[in-house]
């Protein structure tokens, strides 16, 4: 029997900061998109949603599972 392969994925999460705006999902997301720019060539694996209640209401945030770009016979 063939042992599975193994993956390991990268992840980080992001959310708006404290207080007013907390909770601006397109805000939020703008965030999320200049970060992965920044990353440079990164495959997604996922993107989970996450949400938080405190005094202030929602605050919402985002954890990104991604791999590096490798070369096809990389993996």
């Amino acid at each position: 029997m063939e042992e599975p392969t193994a993956w390991t994925a990268e992840h980080f999460s992001l959310a708006n900061p404290l207080g007013e705006t907390q909770g601006n999902v397109p805000l939020l997301l703008r965030s999320l998109a200049a970060a992965l720019d920044e990353f440079g060539a990164v495959e997604i694996q996922d993107l989970v949603l996450h949400r938080e209640i405190n005094e202030f209401g929602d605050w919402p945030s985002i954890t990104v599972y991604f791999h590096r770009d490798q070369p096809a016979s990389g993996r």
